[in-house]
């Protein structure tokens, strides 16, 4: 949160939470001062009444970042259907230039996923491959069965297909190698 406005929320925040917990010395020197609690209490406490600013802040945030993005939808629909009965150049004008607001708002939407995912990556690393790759590899150990020798030509069948192959050779007698198991 880069916002100048949530700097100060929590700055203020701090500065309630140290008030409130402050018993002696120079408050404005944080090294000398002694609270009511014990240093780690205060810190979790402080962490804590943080994080309920943050979330409040963001889903407010959040609110007003839709309401706007929708209000900008709801006008540049309506200068379309304005310029469509009746095309001028500042009803083009304000319709190009709402379209290049919800541009702006839709491009920083996308930074900020990038950023997070980017976080997210570097934080818990390359988890998803790794489950993927697991999960394929023991599915195809699971789903796969053993090759089918026709002709010199090799055959995979799949355990949902495996009744379907094996019923076709039994009807048609063409199968002279027997299925061979690796």
């Amino acid at each position: 949160m880069r916002d100048s406005n949530y700097i100060d929320i929590v700055k203020t925040c701090i500065r309630d939470t140290l008030s409130e917990y402050y018993s002696v010395g120079n408050i404005d020197d944080f090294l000398h001062v002694e609270l009511l609690c014990n240093d780690q209490v205060f810190f979790e406490i402080l962490k804590m009444k943080i994080r309920s600013v943050s979330i409040t802040y963001s889903i407010r945030k959040s609110r007003d970042e839709k309401e706007k993005t929708l209000k900008l939808e709801n006008d540049i629909q309506i200068l379309e259907n304005q310029m469509n009965l009746n095309p001028t150049e500042f009803i083009q004008a304000s319709s190009n230039q709402k379209k290049g607001e919800l541009e702006n708002r839709r491009q920083d939407i996308v930074e900020g996923l990038l950023l997070r995912s980017r976080a997210n990556w570097h934080e818990n690393g390359d988890r998803c491959s790794e489950y993927f790759c697991k999960l394929e590899k023991k599915s195809s150990n699971l789903s796969t069965k053993p090759f089918l020798n026709l002709s010199m030509k090799k055959v995979i069948i799949f355990q949902n297909n495996q009744k379907f192959y094996l019923n076709r050779i039994n009807i048609t007698g063409n199968c002279i190698h027997p299925i061979i198991y690796v």
